[in-house]
């Protein structure tokens, strides 16, 4: 008998489908899968469903995002052990604590933006000071400049390409950083 004895009239914007699969084995094995990848069975079969027709799901709506947001909701996430010990080893590739990596997984997907890990911090780090450095470098050099004018001099073109150099260094280091790390978090 069927379940749902208006499987073909929507009810209050809904539409229940029922299958029926001839087979009890079908049915055990879909169940199985559906819990291997943390879902439900409707939730399998509306991917499927959307998949054969060529529909694709529908984006989240980001435009009621706020910015600076106290994070206040807590979730309560169930993984296999073989899931977290993934996890936990991804999350300190990363740099991140277990929750915070999750957090972030989330905030990526959310935002379209790709939180800085420890090491991607520590690549900024280092590219900020060599360009403090450069800037320290140019002060020095137009203060000698300044206090010795009939000593020979580099010219201003010598010191600008050094110094021009040393910046498209930096800013191919800070690049390469930001771009690895959208890509980490799959957004490139």
């Amino acid at each position: 008998m069927d379940e749902h004895p208006q499987a073909d009239t929507p009810q209050k914007g809904r539409a229940i489908l029922s299958v029926d699969l001839r087979s009890p084995d079908l049915k055990a094995r879909w169940l199985t899968r559906c819990q291997q990848v943390g879902q439900r069975p409707s939730e399998g079969i509306r991917i499927l469903v959307n998949a054969a027709l060529g529909v694709a799901l529908p984006a989240p709506k980001t435009s009621n995002l706020r910015k600076r947001e106290a994070a206040t909701v807590a979730i309560e996430v169930k993984l296999s052990e073989s899931e977290a010990t993934i996890a936990r080893e991804l999350a300190q590739a990363s740099g991140f604590s277990l929750a915070r990596w999750v957090v972030s997984l989330v905030r990526t997907r959310v935002s379209d933006t790709a939180p800085l890990g420890q090491a991607e911090l520590e690549g900024l780090a280092r590219a900020t000071h060599e360009l403090h450095k450069a800037g320290v470098n140019l002060n020095q050099i137009a203060h000698q400049m300044n206090m010795v004018p009939e000593q020979p001099q580099p010219t201003l073109a010598d010191v600008i390409c050094v110094l021009s150099r040393e910046i498209k260094e930096q800013t191919k280091a800070v690049k390469a950083v930001l771009d690895a790390n959208a890509e980490r978090w799959g957004l490139k």
